[in-house]
């Protein structure tokens, strides 16, 4: 697994160790997740935005909790696991990270899946 940041209103940093969850998992409703790049680093990146309830939820599950480690789930899968680095204040955010385009493109691809179980959950150390 690579490392990687979620960005825009939500920042994350990689970090290498997995912890037992520290919370309930928090299940998100994507509208759509899409590839780019972005437009200060010229970097692959995935922008994945939330219905208005999802985004709700995340305000409250990140609230309090910058420097809380978290995992981000597809489908039971972990696709990345980071730090929190400021909590989700609109309605979408950015996966970034050393990834090509292609990987972006199939990561956007998975999110926008149809049906598509994503999740994710603060661990502890």
């Amino acid at each position: 697994m690579r490392g990687l940041a979620l960005g825009c209103a939500l920042s994350l940093a990689a970090f290498g160790s997995i912890g037992r969850a520290a919370a309930e998992p928090l299940l998100l409703q994507i509208v759509h997740a899409t590839a780019g790049l972005d437009q200060r680093t010229s970097k692959p990146i995935v922008t994945i935005a939330l219905t208005e309830a999802s985004k709700r939820s995340f305000v409250q599950f990140t609230s309090g909790r910058v420097g809380g480690k978290m995992e981000l789930r597809v489908n039971g899968q972990v696709l990345s696991t980071a730090v929190l680095r400021e909590p989700l204040l609109g309605d979408s955010f950015q996966i970034s990270g050393d990834f090509s385009v292609d990987e972006t493109n199939a990561m956007a691809g998975r999110l926008s899946t149809p049906g598509v179980k994503v999740e994710v959950e603060f661990l502890s150390d």
